[in-house]
Parts: C-alpha cells; structure tokens; sequence
C-alpha cells in the first residue's frame, strides 16, 4: 500500500460494505441455528476512543511542523506573485523572522519531525482509518439486522449504536491525522514523491 496517497474514499465505504455484509451474515446464521445474536462488546468503542486520543496525541507535533510548512509555502507564492512587494517586505523581513523563529520555538512548531517517526504516525493513522471502516460496517449490519427482527433485541442495538458511534470517532481521527502528515510540494522531505508526506 501507497503511504504515500490519500486514503481513497471508495475503499473506505468498500470496506464498511464487506463488514456490513459479513456480519448480516453472520448474525443470519446464528439466527437459523438457534444460538443468541451477536453483539459487539462494549469495551470496543471504549478502546477505539482510547486509540482515537493516543493517535491525535502522537500525530500533535507532526501538525505544528507541517503548518509551519505550509505556511512558508503559502508566504513563498505570495511573494512570488507580487513581486512590487518583495522590497517593501524585504525590509522587515528580519525583524518578522525573528518573530516568527521567537514563535515556533515557544509552541514547538520549528522543531524538525524524526522522518522514522512520522512514517509510523502516517500508518498509524492509515491502519486506524481502515479498520475502523471495517469496524463500523459491522456495527451497522448488527445494528440494520437487530431492528428488522421481528421483536427487536435491545442489548445488541445498543451495543451496535455504541460500537459504530467509536469506530466513526476513530475513522475521523485517522483521516485527520493522515492530513496532518502531508507536506507542501517542495517541501523538506519531497525529494520523489510527488503526493509527499511527512515522513
């Protein structure tokens, strides 16, 4: 897999579809087999939140180098496409980049990210997206199965409601912290790759 390339929305919903499907499944087949209906337990959603804050803990200082970056990016094409400006910047530039040096050392935003380190909170976050589409597909199958029985379970519809409730948390702080990792092209770490990423 390409950590390279944003995570594809089609595969997301693909995923969500084939664990929509297999848990139908499997709960129809409990069913005709006479056993009870499954539910997720609810210690799942409790550990995917847990995972949900860790990651946005680990991908925090990736986020203060790349907005540094973009944001270098974003005055570079300013001055390029006002190029009158440059004089009148130029002469208070020095005092602006020592202010914004003064800046990034007190909220952490000009310290360099290991690039080992943010390979590993980019998969971090991309396997935390795909398994938690995976996740919530099958909390919404048990949850569409629970409610077209006849006399709907209680336990598993609230478990179901829980368990996708903690998979879309998670879900959404995966593909937050993946944009997170993403640098401007040109940026530190672009030699090759031409969707780059911090790391």
């Amino acid at each position: 897999m390409n950590l390279a390339s944003k995570t594809r929305p089609g595969l997301l919903v693909g995923l969500a579809v084939i664990g929509g499907v297999l848990a139908w499944c499997a709960e129809t087949w409990l069913v005709t087999s006479g056993r009870a209906v499954m539910a997720p337990p609810l210690t799942m959603p409790l550990t995917l939140v847990v995972l949900a804050g860790l990651l946005l803990w680990l991908a925090w200082p990736i986020r203060a180098y790349t907005r540094r970056l973009w944001r270098e990016r974003r005055e570079a094409e300013s001055r390029r496409r006002a190029p009158g400006l440059e004089r009148s910047m130029s002469a208070n530039g020095a005092d602006r980049q020592g202010r914004d040096e003064h800046q990034a050392e007190r909220d952490g935003s000009g310290k360099r990210v290991d690039p080992q380190y943010a390979f590993r909170v980019l998969a971090f976050a991309r396997a935390a997206s795909l398994a938690s589409s995976l996740m919530a597909g099958v909390g919404l199958g048990v949850l569409v199965f629970a409610l077209t029985r006849t006399v709907p379970p209680e336990e598993p519809i609230w478990h179901a409601v829980f368990s996708l409730v903690g998979s879309l948390v998670l879900l959404t702080v995966g593909l937050v912290a993946e944009s997170w990792c993403r640098i401007p092209p040109g940026g530190e770490e672009t030699s090759s790759s031409q969707n780059p990423v911090a790391a």
